[in-house]
């Protein structure tokens, strides 16, 4: 039968409460019995030796006065029958709350009988009411320190779930999202059947789409390589005029452009990355814009200024030509003042002077802003993008993708 955790944390703290509270109060009620008990024997000892005492002629028959509690019966008095069958010595107790006290003569060896009336409020000593005392503090004691005690413990133990499935949540690794969904038949064990089924989801989502790029990419390697056979048969056939060569040159770099876009979607859609098989330093950092200068036009117009200096980025050369590509293209689009582009040993900035006018928000800035920011998540690079009042800055941390 399904319960709520809220149902088994109340039954469980009550019932375990209850249970506790009545062995407490039991042992407290044998303890104050036990001590009762001895009270009254050792009482009884005490009046059952004066009478002695008096009966033997020690002490005069006055001193018994004393004692209004008592009355003495004798085997020669009248007395109930069911008394004299009672064995020698003993204590019963009577039905009007008195206390019958059978003991033998201390010369005849006859039965004498003893009544105590009211014995109670004789025998309420001062032990007694500490250790009364005592219990009912003890029971508040109990009640407050150990119940919740208690409480916290069963919660512990109840919340075990909760803690289980916490670890479960901070486990899951981002590119393979998966839960195990807890067997518990409650509220955590719906919750983690509902985690798994989300995260299953977004599993199988994420894998559509890593499969879409790859698949993409992939064919699309055949037309890139059909339109480069063709450029390259264009150059044998066509006469090189002015502006042949510049379409032929705006194809290829079209076509180059292609390559590195369906590499660097191949590479993001793999779940293991592999490692850079080369580094790139200041050498390879100057051809790298030197090549993408030239596929730019519209950078001839624009003034540069360039400030590198030396670098060792561990890093797949055609994810970094995309993620530069996208952000000189950004700066193309958004300002017609300065581009500055500086390098140092752990980050790569690219800068352009924008008008007040210029938008300087994410927004408008296309897919290009979103693909730097997967390629750089990828391999380990984090872009920050500073918008200020007059310029737009984008800066690559390196971080631990610097080599030696």
């Amino acid at each position: 039968m399904k319960q709520k955790l809220s149902r088994k944390i109340i039954l469980t703290v009550g019932l375990s409460t209850f249970v506790l509270m009545s062995l407490y109060w039991l042992l407290g009620w044998q303890l104050v019995e036990r001590i009762e008990y001895q009270s009254r024997q050792q009482f009884v000892d005490y009046i059952g030796s004066r009478v002695d005492e008096v009966l033997t002629g020690k002490v005069p028959q006055q001193a018994l006065q004393l004692f209004d509690m008592l009355t003495l019966l004798q085997a020669s008095d009248e007395v109930p029958s069911a008394w004299r069958s009672l064995p020698v010595p003993t204590t019963e107790e009577l039905s009007d709350e008195a206390l019958l006290v059978v003991r033998p003569h201390p010369q005849t060896g006859a039965a004498y009988y003893l009544v105590l009336h009211q014995l109670d409020q004789v025998l309420e000593s001062q032990q007694q009411e500490e250790v009364e005392m005592g219990l009912v503090l003890g029971g508040i004691a109990l009640i407050t320190v150990g119940a919740m005690g208690l409480t916290l413990l069963i919660t512990w133990q109840l919340t075990r779930p909760i803690r289980q499935l916490s670890r479960q949540l901070e486990q899951i690794n981002p590119a393979q999202p998966a839960l195990q969904p807890l067997e518990s038949d409650d509220e955590i064990g719906f919750m983690s059947r509902q985690f798994s089924t989300l995260l299953q989801r977004t599993a199988d989502f994420m894998r559509r789409e890593r499969d879409f790029t790859r698949f993409a990419s992939h064919e699309l390697r055949s037309p890139v390589m059909v339109v480069r056979s063709s450029l390259d048969l264009l150059r044998e056939t066509v006469p090189p005029t002015p502006v042949n060569s510049r379409a032929l040159k705006r194809i290829d770099d079209a076509t180059l452009r292609m390559n590195q876009l369906i590499e660097a979607f191949l590479w993001l859609g793999r779940e293991a990355k592999p490692a850079p098989d080369s580094i790139v330093d200041k050498a390879a950092l100057v051809r790298l814009l030197e090549d993408l200068f030239n596929t730019h036009p519209d950078l001839q117009s624009r003034h540069l200024e360039v400030t590198l200096g030396d670098c060792r980025w561990k890093v797949q050369p055609f994810v970094l030509s995309v993620v530069i590509d996208n952000l000189l293209r950004n700066a193309l689009i958004h300002g017609d003042g300065t581009i500055r582009i500086s390098s140092d040993a752990a980050t790569l900035s690219i800068c352009n002077d924008i008008s007040d006018s210029e938008p300087g928000g994410g927004e408008s800035h296309g897919y290009g802003l979103l693909i730097a920011e997967q390629l750089c998540q990828q391999a380990g690079i984090v872009l920050e993008l500073t918008p200020q009042p007059e310029r737009y800055c984008a800066r690559l941390h390196f971080g631990d993708q610097t080599g030696p």
